[in-house]
C-alpha cells in the first residue's frame, strides 16, 4: 500500500504527526521525500484558526509577497 493518499490537485496526506514535548514535529520521510524537502530547508509555519497550521517553502512565500508588491 501507498504510504500516502493522493488526493486532488497534487495534494497529499501522508499520516499524522505528534508534537513532542519541545513543540517539534517530525515531517514523514514520505513526505520529505515527494516535497523535495531536504535538511537545512526553511519552511514557514502559517496558521488558521479554522483550518489549523501550514507549511510553506520560505522562499515561494517571499516571492509572492515580492511579487505582489510590484502590482
Amino acid at each position: 500500500m501507498d504510504p500516502c493518499e493522493k488526493g486532488p490537485e497534487q495534494r497529499y496526506v501522508f499520516g499524522k504527526v505528534i508534537v513532542g514535548l519541545a513543540g517539534q514535529v517530525k515531517i514523514p520521510k514520505e513526505a520529505r521525500q515527494a516535497l523535495g524537502i531536504e535538511s537545512g530547508d526553511e519552511l514557514v509555519v502559517l496558521g488558521d484558526l479554522e483550518r489549523g497550521i501550514e507549511l510553506v517553502y520560505a522562499s515561494l512565500l517571499w516571492k509572492g509577497i515580492r511579487t505582489e508588491e510590484k502590482e
